[in-house]
């Protein structure tokens, strides 16, 4: 028997305290998957896609060792495309005792680049993958 709900959580918006601009502003739209195999495989999976608003901010001041103030190109409205994609499997080997696995990914795509005197030294976008494992003991 395998039983696929499929959920999508709601919408959600929320600000969020930051060191760049005071806050951003999340919005959030999220979908998960649920499915139970054999009464002792579980599989989630879960994909997210986030749009991160930052506050406006002010181009910083940089100086030089010597005091001299370097050129500062940096985009003063931040924005960020996130999405978020995790996949685990669950096995219960007996009744106490199991182990997950899994997957994450997380890409994040910025419009945020700091550059110093034509020297890029800033860039919020990246790609992370990330492996994980867990034995799950159960009382």
């Amino acid at each position: 028997e395998v039983v696929l709900p499929l959920e999508l959580e709601d919408y959600r918006r929320d600000f969020v305290d930051s060191f760049l601009g005071n806050y951003y502003r999340i919005d959030e739209l999220a979908l998960n998957v649920n499915a139970h195999l054999l009464q002792r495989v579980n599989l989630l999976g879960s994909i997210a896609y986030t749009k991160a608003d930052f506050g406006q901010f002010k181009k910083p001041v940089v100086r030089d060792s010597n005091g001299n103030q370097l050129a500062v190109d940096v985009n003063t409205n931040r924005s960020d495309d996130i999405i978020r994609a995790n996949l685990a499997a669950a096995v219960s080997i007996y009744r106490f005792v199991g182990v997950t696995v899994g997957y994450i990914l997380e890409n994040t795509d910025s419009n945020y680049q700091l550059r110093i005197s034509d020297r890029l030294t800033d860039d919020a976008s990246y790609t992370r993958h990330a492996i994980y494992a867990s034995v799950n003991l159960r009382y």
